[in-house]
Protein backbone atom coordinates (compact mmCIF):
# COMPACT_ATOMS: atom_id res chain seq x y z
CA UNK A 1 0.00 0.00 0.00
CA UNK A 2 2.81 2.38 0.93
CA UNK A 3 4.66 1.83 -2.74
CA UNK A 4 1.73 3.01 -4.37
CA UNK A 5 1.10 6.13 -2.41
CA UNK A 6 5.16 6.93 -3.18
CA UNK A 7 4.08 6.29 -6.74
CA UNK A 8 1.01 8.46 -6.67
CA UNK A 9 3.06 11.24 -4.70
CA UNK A 10 5.97 10.82 -7.23
CA UNK A 11 3.96 10.62 -10.08
CA UNK A 12 2.06 14.27 -8.91
CA UNK A 13 5.23 15.67 -7.77
CA UNK A 14 7.03 15.28 -11.04
CA UNK A 15 3.95 16.44 -13.09
CA UNK A 16 3.54 19.56 -10.93
CA UNK A 17 7.31 20.06 -11.56
CA UNK A 18 7.34 19.78 -15.04
CA UNK A 19 4.60 22.36 -15.54
CA UNK A 20 6.18 24.38 -13.16
CA UNK A 21 9.75 24.41 -14.93
CA UNK A 22 7.45 25.22 -18.50
CA UNK A 23 5.56 28.77 -16.53
CA UNK A 24 9.35 29.55 -15.91
CA UNK A 25 11.04 28.81 -19.16
CA UNK A 26 8.43 30.77 -20.89
CA UNK A 27 8.02 34.02 -18.20
CA UNK A 28 11.93 34.29 -16.84
CA UNK A 29 11.68 37.67 -15.89
CA UNK A 30 10.65 37.83 -12.50
CA UNK A 31 9.22 41.04 -11.10
CA UNK A 32 10.75 41.17 -8.33
CA UNK A 33 14.38 41.02 -9.46
CA UNK A 34 13.52 42.98 -12.16
CA UNK A 35 15.86 45.66 -10.82
CA UNK A 36 18.64 43.19 -10.99
CA UNK A 37 18.12 41.59 -14.81
CA UNK A 38 16.00 42.17 -17.37
CA UNK A 39 15.34 45.36 -20.02
CA UNK A 40 16.42 47.98 -16.58
CA UNK A 41 19.56 46.19 -15.28
CA UNK A 42 21.60 49.26 -16.17
CA UNK A 43 19.13 51.33 -14.13
CA UNK A 44 20.27 50.18 -10.48
CA UNK A 45 23.89 48.19 -11.04
CA UNK A 46 27.20 50.51 -10.84
CA UNK A 47 30.16 49.93 -13.26
CA UNK A 48 32.17 52.45 -11.44
CA UNK A 49 34.67 54.31 -13.59
CA UNK A 50 32.79 52.29 -16.47
CA UNK A 51 29.57 51.84 -18.05
CA UNK A 52 26.45 49.64 -18.15
CA UNK A 53 25.84 47.73 -21.40
CA UNK A 54 22.50 44.96 -21.38
CA UNK A 55 23.48 42.14 -22.65
CA UNK A 56 21.78 38.32 -22.84
CA UNK A 57 25.50 36.65 -22.73
CA UNK A 58 26.40 38.59 -19.27
CA UNK A 59 25.46 36.31 -16.01
CA UNK A 60 23.09 38.88 -14.84
CA UNK A 61 21.86 40.53 -17.47
CA UNK A 62 24.60 43.37 -18.08
CA UNK A 63 28.28 43.71 -18.34
CA UNK A 64 30.40 46.78 -17.39
CA UNK A 65 32.90 48.50 -20.17
CA UNK A 66 35.65 50.43 -18.49
CA UNK A 67 36.94 53.59 -19.18
CA UNK A 68 40.40 54.15 -20.36
CA UNK A 69 42.87 53.77 -17.23
CA UNK A 70 40.66 51.42 -15.78
CA UNK A 71 39.76 47.40 -15.41
CA UNK A 72 37.97 45.07 -13.56
CA UNK A 73 39.27 42.77 -10.86
CA UNK A 74 39.30 39.86 -13.24
CA UNK A 75 41.58 37.48 -15.87
CA UNK A 76 40.41 38.76 -19.26
CA UNK A 77 39.92 35.01 -20.03
CA UNK A 78 36.51 34.80 -17.77
CA UNK A 79 33.97 36.24 -19.64
CA UNK A 80 31.64 35.12 -17.18
CA UNK A 81 32.33 37.49 -15.11
CA UNK A 82 31.76 40.73 -17.03
CA UNK A 83 29.37 42.75 -14.54
CA UNK A 84 32.28 43.42 -12.17
CA UNK A 85 32.65 46.84 -11.78
CA UNK A 86 35.72 49.16 -13.00
CA UNK A 87 37.79 49.73 -9.49
CA UNK A 88 40.96 48.74 -10.69
CA UNK A 89 43.33 51.41 -12.26
CA UNK A 90 45.30 50.28 -15.02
Amino acid sequence: MSTVRYAAFLAITLLLQSRSAAVAAANFTIPFLSPFFGDNACKENLCGKGNCVTSNNSTFGFECECEHGWKQARSQDDDFLAFLPCVVPN
